[in-house]
């Protein structure tokens, strides 16, 4: 029997250990609030937002805690503040004995510092006895944390005035007269004032008259309250906002991506003021741009454009438009869509890693491959859709040839390209199997965040691979089949740029990036309803180019380096027979490859050495 009653009593302990600990570790860490005051700036200083935080507007109080005002929420709220040591035993065991009788929670008999508690951190907790216990020992926890005076005005910072308020700060004047302090600690007690509680509210506050000596007429203090509401740019607003929460949290966010300085209060409730990167010229003049184009797509069923726009070097946000109609409320920028061409050039950073070369060749035809579904095969098209035959890497990459393209991953095999697209950040929601041929045209639904940071991996010039990927992409001789040697997709700088667009006319984007900045446009609609007939540089192509030459005009993006320190050499291709004319390129190989006129006699096979007899005949090629 004792050995019963030990283990028992050794059960209670330990459960009773973990509900303790568990208590101290909440109170320990930040309150859980999403309640406050936040003000944010831009990179030049200019105010863009100046509100209440997504839970509510909070201010804290800092005035001083000898006032009539503290004094008088002293002597109604907890006159034994300043004597107990987070719980009042007498006001506590009254309580109990009442809610037990009446068999619900019918007295608080809080503290402040208990009230604070349950304000910080169980806000959505229920009234239950067993919370009443758990707000009893956060108090006397934080009680071992903080002095009396910082419980105080924790809780004058946090607590609930109704209409969205938290803390008295946001309802007072600097000298409040004796009708907003009967209005301040009625509103404690019943921060929601509505018909059906008039009455019960009045006598509370005539009891509170009474009590304090003070008289004065009812008011209604939302007309007094202190609440800012500037808010230039909601959705990066409700964007930061999460992201703070998220920090706060200890969840993983991306703060540090929108400011670079996080304050060291920022996870105290009240006024959060933070400066962050967003450029709202650069934000002002997108959007201006994007909405003019769009006007112009109309009659093409295009509601929508999202941009967004990085400092790669210090990975921080410039731009952000999540959805060109505010009015919607979508942010598109964190939404899955299908992304087309646009994993393409990573595709071809495979192949020279693995030892290609841009003027290798690859075979553009049209080719049926084998599914893991018996009798269905998979036939990519180009988008015209020709077959090119024979053609450089760098300008099926160029053009975004998908026969070219497939025919590279087919050589390079699926699960390879699979995992090297997870290896530089893509986050690929299926598993290999799932995308099949499919992962190299894009049939992958990915967010714009995520494609922008991935575009990231492929800014370094001391890599010859990206370096080259960067100088095919920024040529527009390698992509003049598809898109014509003067297109939309041509700056005053040359910057490396990619389009995509998906199955249907669903999506398309606009892609660049460069060591100043990466810029990333998408066009379509919102609901998922297919375009007419738009691609990536009728859609999101047009808002691209004007935002990139407004960020050459004022010098966000500079003149790119034209070449590493080492590992190329520059090669001469003859463009007639003569050789009288000359095309220098650049290449990891010194020696340089056939003259043009000459390439379909002396075609060398493309560098994998995989194309079949029927296809050399086909397409006229000699070993």
């Amino acid at each position: 029997m004792k050995k019963i009653l030990l283990f028992i009593s050794l059960v209670i302990f330990v459960l009773v250990a973990f509900f303790v600990i568990d208590i101290y570790k909440t109170v320990s860490g930040n309150p859980n609030t999403t309640y406050g005051h936040l003000m944010l700036r831009d990179r030049s200083g200019k105010i863009i937002t100046d509100k209440g935080r997504s839970g509510g507007y909070a201010l804290p109080y800092s005035g001083a805690l000898d006032t009539d005002l503290v004094t008088n929420i002293l002597e109604i709220e907890d006159a034994r503040y300043y004597e107990h040591s987070g719980i009042n035993l007498s006001a506590k065991v009254a309580s109990i004995y009442q809610n037990i009788s009446a068999g619900a929670v019918v007295r608080g008999g809080s503290t402040i510092t208990e009230q604070y508690i349950k304000n910080a951190y169980y806000s959505n907790s229920s009234r239950t006895i067993t919370q009443k216990i758990r707000e009893a020992i956060g108090a006397i926890t934080i009680e071992g944390q903080y002095s009396k005076d910082d419980i105080l005005r924790k809780y004058l910072s946090t607590v609930y005035m109704g209409n969205g308020l938290y803390g008295i700060a946001t309802v007072i004047e600097d000298h409040p007269d004796n009708d907003t302090i009967l209005d301040i600690i009625t509103r404690l007690k019943y921060p929601n004032i509505s018909q059906s509680n008039r009455e019960v509210v009045l006598a509370y506050r005539s009891r509170v008259s009474d009590r304090i000596g003070k008289k004065g007429e009812i008011t209604h203090l939302e007309e007094k309250s202190r609440k800012p509401s500037i808010d230039i740019f909601p959705m990066i607003t409700n964007r930061v906002d999460n992201e703070i929460s998220s920090y706060c949290s200890g969840y993983k966010n991306t703060l540090k991506k929108w400011t670079t300085k996080i304050p060291n209060n920022i996870c105290e409730s009240g006024k959060i003021s933070l400066t962050i990167t967003i450029d709202s010229s650069l934000m002002n003049e997108s959007m201006h741009i994007a909405r003019g184009i769009l006007d112009s797509l109309r009659g093409k069923n295009v509601t929508n454009a999202q941009i967004y726009i990085t400092d790669p070097m210090s990975d921080t946000i410039l731009a952000y438009i999540g959805n060109t109609n505010i009015s919607e409320q979508i942010d598109m920028i964190t939404r899955r869509r299908s992304v087309g061409s646009l994993l393409k050039p990573f595709i071809y950073l495979l192949a020279l890693e693995k030892g290609a070369d841009t003027e290798d060749y690859l075979l553009d035809d049209r080719t049926a491959y084998e599914t893991n579904t018996e009798g269905k095969y998979f036939v990519p098209e180009n988008y015209n859709p020709k077959s090119y035959g024979p053609i450089r890497l760098r300008e099926a990459l160029g053009n975004s040839l998908n026969s070219a393209t497939v025919r590279l991953t087919d050589t390079l095999s699926i699960p390879v390209v699979y995992d090297f697209l997870r290896s530089v950040g893509l986050d690929l929601d299926h598993d290999v199997g799932y995308y099949g041929y499919g992962i190299s045209l894009g049939m992958v639904e990915l967010t714009m965040e995520n494609i922008v940071d991935s575009y990231r991996s492929l800014i370094d010039t001391t890599d010859l691979n990206k370096w080259q990927i960067a100088q095919v992409l920024s040529d527009s001789r390698n992509r003049a089949r598809t898109f014509g040697i003067s297109s939309i997709l041509n700056t005053s700088i040359p910057l490396p740029v990619k389009t995509g667009t998906s199955t249907d006319f669903r999506d398309n984007w606009t892609i660049s990036y460069s060591r100043d900045a990466i810029i990333g446009v998408w066009v379509g609609n919102s609901d998922g309803s297919s375009m007419g007939d738009i691609s990536g540089v009728s859609g999101a192509g047009p808002i691209w180019h004007g935002i990139a030459e407004y960020m050459i005009a004022v010098g966000y993006i500079k003149p790119q380096k034209s070449l590493p320190s080492n590992g190329l050499h520059q090669i001469a291709i003859c463009l007639d027979t003569a050789c009288l004319r000359r095309e220098l390129l650049y290449s990891t190989k010194s020696e340089s490859p056939k003259s043009r006129p000459s390439e379909g006699l002396y075609f060398r096979s493309d560098f994998f050495g995989n194309i079949s007899t029927d296809e050399m005949k086909k397409w006229k090629i000699q070993q």
